[in-house]
């Protein structure tokens, strides 16, 4: 992990690792707990699963990598519990080390 990681910077190294052969069906940009965060929904090319990656820029220069995924027809009822999960995120700074 990089010091100084965003979302876009690491989408921009890591992004076919997330789609794979889906289909991005969107990315949309989004604040978390006051934190910039970007999300995508990849759909498997079977179309029978949606997987939802929200990444979010830490205040320590860390980025949290959260992935989530469903069947395509309970991905909607899903979504709103996704996203109740990372609203109660809670990041603690690292310790110093000694």
């Amino acid at each position: 992990m990089r010091d100084d990681e965003t979302p876009e910077t690491y989408l921009a190294r890591h992004r076919a690792a997330h789609v794979g052969d889906g289909f991005l069906r969107r990315q949309t940009r989004l604040v978390i707990g006051a934190r910039p965060a970007l999300r995508l929904e990849i759909e498997a090319r079977a179309g029978d699963r949606v997987e939802q990656v929200t990444l979010m820029a830490l205040p320590d220069g860390r980025l949290l990598v959260a992935i989530a995924d469903a069947a395509s027809a309970r991905f909607a009822a899903a979504a709103a519990l996704f996203d109740a999960v990372l609203r109660t995120v809670r990041v603690d700074p690292i310790p110093p080390s000694t």
